[in-house]
């Protein structure tokens, strides 16, 4: 769980986050006053309470926990296209929820998911280069990153939408002798393209193909912060093996990994 805090004292002080952003809304925001929070969407103002009960804000010690919110958005705006957005809390002008968009992809899109072609290394770069501004925040140059590796080892798929690539998998082999029936699955999604079930459709595509290229086992780790993927691999069959401790570095903080694996050769007994 993240929080931000607005640094102002006292009775004044304001915290909260987006849990989730899609079809539905989920968050929380924690202050002394009237919790309220007003979502817009294009035209459309919706005013929702922020009084639902979160465990998790409680334990972490910012107030009584009754300060969840969701927010599921009109039904007829759910045209798998992007939308004007904004989430204010009222009374609290200065405060703004991290990682909120300026707009929101509503409903699913039109999809397509194929091999990526080896010549399309710029695609990739294209999307390493949207996918690593979004979760930093700040612009990146990937272009001395080696970020075409997509295109020189393994298995890859990309889905495509509105025109671009807005996720990968990527079924990488074991090069050693008696391991090469193994790959290793990397899987990203671009932040306003998750919760629509995208992943799900890109996961179920790259088993159907790694059964096909003839792999036995597939492995993968997930930050154990990550609970939307592990829920989705759970899904799909993987199981988990152990936990890889401080195995992930963002930059700030180190977090464990939970190893999970699938054998494919098991579906058939």
């Amino acid at each position: 769980m993240a929080g931000y805090d607005d640094g102002s004292d006292a009775s004044d002080r304001i915290r909260g986050y987006i849990d989730r952003l899609g079809d539905r809304i989920e968050g929380w925001v924690c202050h002394s006053g009237q919790k309220t929070v007003r979502c817009r969407i294009d035209d459309r103002d919706i005013p929702v309470p922020a009084t639902l009960y979160r465990a998790d804000v409680r334990d972490a010690g910012w107030g009584d926990g009754f300060c969840g919110f969701y927010i599921d958005t009109p039904p007829d705006l759910r045209d798998g296209q992007f939308h004007s957005f904004s989430l204010e809390v009222p009374g609290y002008s200065g405060f703004t929820f991290p990682d909120c968009p300026g707009q929101i992809l509503l409903g699913i899109p039109a999809f397509a998911i194929n091999l990526l072609h080896p010549d399309e290394t710029e695609a990739c770069r294209e999307f390493w280069r949207t996918h690593l501004t979004l979760e930093t925040g700040q612009p990146v140059d990937v272009t001395d990153l080696g970020f075409d590796f997509m295109t020189k080892t393994g298995l890859t798929l990309v889905i495509r939408a509105h025109e671009r690539v807005v996720g990968f998998s990527l079924l990488e082999p074991k090069r050693l002798s008696g391991y090469r029936h193994v790959a290793v699955l990397r899987i990203a999604l671009l932040k306003p393209y998750r919760h629509r079930g995208l992943g799900r459709h890109l996961l179920q595509a790259t088993l159907e193909q790694a059964g096909v290229s003839g792999y036995r086992r597939i492995e993968l780790t997930v930050n154990v912060n990550n609970r939307a993927a592990r829920r989705l691999y759970d899904r799909f069959g993987f199981l988990e093996e152990g936990l890889l401790r401080e195995h992930y570095f963002d930059g700030h903080h180190y977090a464990d990994e939970w190893i999970m694996a699938r054998c494919l050769a098991m579906d058939n007994q």
